[in-house]
């Protein structure tokens, strides 16, 4: 999703320590180095004295400060001398300083004066100094003083899932720097940005594995889609702190925000949750009968049929009796003419009963087929470009149909399901990858042989040997 997830705070340690012209380096005891300090002797000749003088730090921002001193020669020459800062992250004392503390060469003026730009610090902290002076082998250290780097003060907030389906979830953050959405200097624009990472698993150390790191859109929602039905995701919801660097325009992660992962599970296939409202005369669902998602096939069924299979023919067909002699079936249901039935059975369904209908069965009895008129209806949106929206898309190796009404925004994908086609007996059936084949629930009216589907482009209906395998979409009112 273009974000760069780094789970760590990216704080910039203090400039390399100068060790060169004789100065002391890092991790030495400077002062110590010639034996005592002449400044810490006050009784001995103080005439010839040199005194260091540590002044405020000057210019502190986010990463940066000026550090000040002053070298009082007495009115001798300082053409010799050598001036630095002691400094050193966080609090400490003298003789902390002294002890651990980085030295950072600076340069000296004329009239005594010396500065030093530090770069690279990090927000919020505290850091200690001492301004410093080396003649020949002794060593002035000027008094302690401290200063903080400035804050950035991030609110962030965020709530817990929202308009959880089978298939989809979304969240809500926002976070501010200052109140604001960004903060800038002559150098820097500071910004916080917010991320939402999901996963599936975890590691061996319990840590959320992440399958995808999205970015909200600009109001501050992420919309989560294609999820998986009654599954348990893990979620990271948080932000990283960046900064653009406006000489170079680059930008970096320097601090984030990362809390532990919870988890959310996604609704059951069958919760009402999964209607679509395309403003037609039933609600359709968002996926196939036997999908996990809706972009999945799902499963096929012979109409009337309540359990997917994946060999079709009139020998195994519920409601066929298959008479070897002429490759002829007799049908035990659903057969308005007893010229189809066996034993000249016929009966007066010609729409599937509830007890037959697979959607019914798996989801519930708030869910059914679509009648004949229903699939024609919804296939009849093809055509109406003025209230219809129809692509055609790819969702991984399959084609599918994206429908979306324009009236509302709701939409659905239908995915090619293709279809078992097979003759009458065991062995000769095959299964066509291509084309949107979908039962209705209607019988033919001329033949007990043919149910109503939809035509492979499903533009329109048609109907066909009853005991191939075609998929299922259901429908609620």
């Amino acid at each position: 999703m273009g974000l760069s997830l780094c789970l760590v705070a990216c704080e910039k340690a203090l400039p390399t320590p100068l060790g060169e012209d004789g100065l002391p380096s890092s991790g030495q005891q400077p002062a110590d180095q010639a034996g005592d300090n002449p400044a810490d002797r006050p009784g001995d000749n103080p005439e010839n004295s040199y005194h260091s003088q540590t002044l405020e730090a000057d210019g502190v921002s986010w990463f940066s400060a000026i550090l000040q001193g002053t070298l009082d020669a007495g009115g001798k020459s300082i053409d010799d001398a050598q001036v630095f800062f002691l400094v050193s992250e966080g609090e400490a004392d003298l003789e902390e300083l002294k002890e651990s503390g980085y030295v950072l060469g600076a340069a000296l003026s004329s009239d005594g004066s010396f500065s030093l730009t530090l770069d690279g610090l990090s927000y919020g902290m505290m850091y200690s100094y001492a301004a410093c002076v080396k003649l020949g082998t002794d060593i002035y250290v000027g008094d302690l003083r401290s200063f903080r780097t400035r804050a950035l003060n991030v609110a962030f907030t965020h709530g817990s899932v929202e308009d959880l389906t089978a298939f989809s979830a979304q969240f809500k953050a926002t976070a501010t720097i200052d109140g604001k959405g960004s903060v800038e200097d002559d150098s820097y624009v500071i910004y916080p940005s917010p991320f939402l990472a999901i996963g599936t698993q975890v590691d061996n150390s319990g840590a959320l594995v992440y399958d995808d790191v999205l970015e909200p859109s600009a109001d501050g929602v992420f919309k989560l889609s294609l999820l998986e039905a009654d599954k348990a995701y893990g979620y990271v919801l948080g932000y990283l702190l960046c900064r653009y660097d406006k000489q170079e325009d680059e930008t970096e992660v320097i601090g984030s925000y990362v809390p532990s992962f919870q988890t959310f599970q996604t609704k059951k296939v069958s919760d009402l949750s999964n209607a679509v409202n395309l403003g037609l005369s039933v609600k359709w669902a968002s996926c196939n009968l036997g999908a996990l998602r809706p972009d999945d096939k799902g499963a096929c069924y012979a109409w009337a049929e309540t359990s997917p299979k994946t060999v079709f023919n009139g020998e195994n067909y519920a409601w066929c009796i298959y008479e070897p002699d002429g490759y002829f079936l007799k049908f035990s249901k659903y057969c308005p003419s007893g010229a189809y039935g066996y034993n000249g059975y016929s009966d007066t369904n010609i729409q599937i009963l509830p007890g037959d209908d697979a959607a019914t069965r798996d989801w519930g009895e708030s869910w059914r087929m679509p009648t004949k008129d229903e699939l024609a209806e919804l296939c009849a949106t093809c055509s109406d470009t003025r209230n219809y929206k129809w692509e055609r898309k790819s969702f991984g190796e399959t084609d599918a149909y994206v429908i979306t009404c324009l009236k509302n925004g709701n939409s659905i994908i239908v995915p090619a399901a293709g279809r078992y086609t097979g003759a009458f007996t065991t062995g000769d059936e095959q299964y066509n990858t291509s084309g949107f084949y979908y039962w209705s629930s209607t019988l033919s009216e001329d033949s007990a042989y043919y149910a109503w589907h939809s035509r492979s482009d499903f533009q329109a209906t048609e109907s066909y040997y009853r005991y191939l395998g075609l998929a299922i979409r259901p429908v609620t009112p």
